[in-house]
């Protein structure tokens, strides 16, 4: 009996902040699934999801736009499909504005796989040397050579080269790729010209 009265306390202290269902919220052709777990992540949610609102009203960022369909999750990491967003960077708006861009053009690969790809071989031709940690997963690694050299030219059209370095400067995952694709824009560049990747990049959708 006791053990039913505990229970039944228990369930009285927390129930009011569970949420049994997630949030959608369309707005201007676009969808937003807020997970709303609890109070408090129903609050970041919501602010992660006004600050992502005030990037597509202030900025014009349809040249990366590939998904209209967003998750916004706390807790979780962030990728590219399902596309989802985590409330992490809610204190630091320009680097959730780069992550946002940075999953957008992740699926780029998947609309132009086959260019992509003939680009990923010629960025292993130029780097065929990863660090230790990077080797396991090189395909994921030469990957990001491609995505983050477009997340950066994306920042600095958006913010300007300044800016676009400070944020950058602030990522605290692939940072030998990032340093690599700074020092080796122009030579990138080429690259992915020729494979088509930025005309397609910054055609809008």
């Amino acid at each position: 009996m006791k053990k039913c009265i505990l229970f039944l306390l228990l369930i009285g202290v927390f129930l009011p902040h569970v949420r049994a269902e997630m949030v959608i919220i369309s707005w201007q052709g676009w969808s937003f699934r807020l997970n709303c777990a609890d109070t408090a992540a129903e609050a970041d949610e919501f602010k992660t999801l006004e600050l992502l609102q005030g990037f597509l009203t202030h900025y014009d960022l349809s040249p990366w736009i590939r998904v209209k369909e967003i998750n916004i999750h706390q807790g979780v990491p962030c990728q590219s499909n399902p596309f989802t967003i985590n409330t992490s960077k809610n204190n630091k708006p320009l680097c959730l504005l780069a992550t946002f861009l940075h999953e957008q053009i992740h699926r780029l690969e998947e609309v132009y796989p086959k260019r992509f790809h003939r680009a990923m071989d010629k960025v292993r031709e130029l780097f065929p040397t990863l660090p230790k940690d990077l080797r396991h997963e090189s395909t994921k690694a030469y990957r990001h050579f491609i995505v983050i050299f477009f997340e950066f030219d994306a920042l600095k059209k958006l913010l300007g080269e300044k800016k676009a370095l400070a944020v950058i400067g602030e990522k605290t995952q692939n940072r030998w790729i990032y340093k690599q694709v700074l020092e080796n824009m122009p030579k990138l560049r080429q690259i992915y010209r020729k494979h088509g990747l930025t005309k397609k990049i910054y055609v809008n959708r």
